[in-house]
């Protein structure tokens, strides 16, 4: 059992996702949950969230040159992959990113008919690296997306 987030689960994570010959532009390690259960979270608490059947997935969040892919690990060993979830750029919609507060990275998302929060933390840990500016590449990758659905 290995609850610490390490450069290990990444690597596992990275390896699990990224198919041969896609280029791996950022990978950072954050948190994903729906709004809906995000915003019971905030009302009720985590009784809430776990009534309305909300899961919060840990995992990395991966960056290509085509799409974004959401790697949930493993609740009790952060080495383990549970899932992967890969959302082409094209299917993002109402992307509203907000600017960092205490470290976190909040980037709100709608895929199909589904309302997303990801946090990406920049000081996620002291065991993965370059996760500072893998956010920062993230960041600025969801706020030009933002920024071209505002334009069209």
């Amino acid at each position: 059992m290995n609850l610490k987030i390490t450069e290990e689960g990444k690597m596992n994570a990275i390896r699990a996702a990224v198919r041969p010959g896609e280029n791996v532009r950022a990978a950072a390690y954050g948190q994903l949950i729906t709004v809906k259960a995000a915003l019971l979270y905030y009302m009720f608490g985590a009784l809430g969230a776990l009534l309305a059947g909300a899961k919060t997935r840990n995992g990395f969040t991966i960056l290509t040159d085509n799409t974004v892919k959401i790697v949930c690990m493993n609740a009790f060993d952060m080495t383990k992959v549970d899932d992967v979830f890969e959302i082409p750029f094209n299917e993002f919609k109402k992307v509203k990113y907000k600017k960092p507060k205490f470290g976190s990275h909040i980037i709100t998302f709608k895929v199909n008919k589904t309302t997303y929060k990801l946090t990406l933390f920049k000081n996620a840990g002291k065991h993965i690296q370059n996760q500072k500016e893998n956010v920062e590449v993230f960041s600025q990758f969801f706020d030009n997306l933002k920024n071209m659905q505002k334009a069209s």
